[in-house]
C-alpha cells in the first residue's frame, strides 16, 4: 500500500505526523491488515493496526463495528483480566473511513505478543481454548439480541448445504469434474450435518472463528493476553466455538496441507482442548451444551469442506486464494480430518 494512501486514511482517525514504517501483515483469509508505526502530534510514536475490511463478505461493515464496540466496551467493565482490543474512533467519532469505496478501521497495536498459526504443544492449545472459554463466559452477562447478524446464517448448517446444492448446479464442468470424488463423499455425509444442527442448545455471544491465530500471546512467557478478530461476533450456539478450537488445533497438519493422507485427528490435543474451553468457561455451561461438545468438531470441520467446496465451485469469491486449486484440497483437507474425528470420537457423539 502507497505511504501516501496511508497518510490520507490514518489522518482522519488521530492527529497524524508522519510514518515511520508500514508492513502488511498476512495470516488472514478476508481482510487486509497492515501494522503502521506512526509519528502522532508533538512527535508520539505510537503502533496501530490499520485494516481494510472485506465489503464483499460483511456487507454491512457499520454494524461489523458496532458489535465490536459494544462487546468490547462490554468486557472493558467486566473483571476480564485481558487485554481488549477496541476500535479507535475516527476524528469525528465514526468507527470507519471509506476511501474509495473501501472501508478502513483503526486499533491499536497490542505490544510485546505474539501470534502463533499452529497449537505446536498441548500446553499452548489448552491455553488458547481457556482464552476463548474465559471470553465467552464474560460475555455471558451481554445480551446476545443485542449483536447484529454481520453474516446472517454463518453457522447454519442447513443453509451451507442448501449454498452447497446451487454451486453444484451452477458449477463450470471443468470444477465440478475435479471435485467430483469429494462431492460424492460429502453427499454421503450431509445427515450428519442436519442432525447435529437440530440439538436444541441455546444462544449465546460466540465469536465464531475460534482459532489459535485469533489469540495474542505474551512473547515472554507464552501466555493469551487477548482475543482478537471480532469482525463475526454475534448470537450462536457453543458448539460454533468449540467446534472451530477442535477443527484449527487437534489435527496432525494445518488446513492448507494439500496431501489427505497426511490429515488424522489428535485425541490427546482434543482432551487439552476441551479442558482449557471448561476452565475458561468456568460454571458458565449448561448440561446439553456439554454433551454436545464431542460432536462440535465433526460438525464445523465437515461444515468447514462443504464451504471450501462451495467457494470453489462458485469460482473463489470469499476465501482468499494463492491458485486456482486452493479451495478444492483446503476441502479434501477438511473432510479427511472430519472422518478422522468421527471415528476416534464416535463413543462420545451424541448423534452423527
Amino acid at each position: 500500500m502507497e505511504k501516501h494512501s496511508l497518510l490520507q486514511i490514518l489522518s482522519q482517525f488521530v492527529p497524524l505526523e508522519g510514518i515511520q514504517a508500514s508492513a502488511q501483515l498476512s495470516g488472514g483469509h478476508i481482510n487486509s491488515t497492515y501494522r503502521v508505526d506512526a509519528v502522532l502530534a508533538g512527535g508520539r510514536k505510537e503502533k496501530l493496526l490499520l485494516q481494510k475490511i472485506n465489503t464483499s463478505v460483511f456487507e454491512k461493515p457499520e454494524e461489523v463495528m458496532e458489535n465490536i464496540a459494544t462487546t468490547a466496551k462490554h468486557l472493558s467493565e467486566t473483571d476480564y483480566g485481558m487485554k481488549v482490543l477496541s476500535p479507535m474512533p475516527t476524528k469525528t467519532g465514526a468507527w470507519l473511513v471509506w476511501e474509495n469505496g473501501e472501508a478502513w478501521r483503526l486499533f491499536p497495536f497490542i505490544e510485546n505478543t505474539i501470534c502463533h498459526s499452529i497449537a505446536e504443544h498441548d500446553e499452548t492449545a489448552y491455553d488458547a481454548a481457556w482464552a476463548f472459554g474465559h471470553f465467552m463466559a464474560k460475555l455471558g452477562s451481554f445480551d446476545e439480541k443485542k449483536l447484529h447478524l454481520t453474516i446472517p446464517r454463518f453457522h447454519n448448517s442447513i443453509f451451507r448445504i442448501r449454498q452447497f446444492k446451487e454451486a453444484v448446479e451452477k458449477a463450470e464442468k471443468d470444477r465440478l469434474g475435479q471435485a467430483a470424488e469429494l462431492l460424492r463423499e460429502l453427499n454421503g455425509h450431509l445427515d450428519c450435518l442436519e442432525k447435529i444442527e437440530s440439538l436444541p442448545l441455546p444462544l449465546r455471544v460466540v465469536h465464531h472463528d475460534a482459532k489459535i491465530s485469533n489469540v495474542l500471546f505474551d512473547e515472554t512467557n507464552n501466555r493469551p493476553v487477548a482475543v482478537i478478530d471480532l469482525d463475526t461476533i454475534m448470537p450462536g450456539r457453543i458448539i460454533s466455538d468449540f467446534g472451530d478450537l477442535v477443527r484449527s488445533m487437534a489435527s496432525t497438519v494445518s488446513e492448507e496441507e494439500e496431501d489427505p493422507g497426511k490429515v488424522a485427528f489428535l485425541p490427546a490435543r482434543y482432551e487439552a482442548l476441551e479442558a482449557g474451553f471448561l476452565e475458561g468457561l468456568s460454571d458458565d455451561i449448561a448440561t446439553k451444551e456439554k454433551k454436545a461438545l464431542p460432536a462440535a468438531g465433526p460438525w464445523l470441520t465437515l461444515m468447514q469442506s462443504l464451504r471450501f467446496l462451495t467457494d470453489f465451485l462458485m469460482g473463489d469469491v470469499y476465501y482468499q486464494v494463492s491458485h486456482e486449486r486452493q479451495n478444492f484440497f483446503r476441502a479434501r483437507n477438511q473432510f479427511a480430518l472430519f472422518k478422522s474425528m468421527k471415528a476416534e470420537l464416535a463413543d462420545r457423539l451424541i448423534v452423527c
